[in-house]
């Protein structure tokens, strides 16, 4: 399920939303993929930093299948009128 994944990379300090996908993967079966919208793009910390604090923080809370393969850093993460995060490029 998406949404743990989220809570776990919402819950860090560096985020403040993000979307996950799956892609799939000839040897693993399906990625984790995950956009994020960092909270403060004034952080000190380069992307490859940001994205392991991310990684660190995900692994506190998620079991190993479910930590991102990849961290894509995104400006914004679209939501449908009511709030939720449209999931589909429409």
């Amino acid at each position: 399920m998406p949404e743990e994944v989220e809570r776990a990379l919402n819950s860090s300090k560096l985020v403040v939303i993000s979307k996950v996908t799956s892609q799939k993967s000839a040897f693993l079966g399906a990625l984790v993929i995950a956009d994020v919208v960092l909270a403060n793009d004034e952080t000190g910390l380069s992307i490859a930093e940001i994205k392991a604090s991310i990684i660190q923080d995900c692994r506190r809370n998620l079991e190993p299948f479910k930590i991102p393969a990849i961290i894509k850093i995104v400006k914004s993460i679209k939501i449908s009128e009511s709030g939720k995060i449209l999931r589909r490029n429409l």
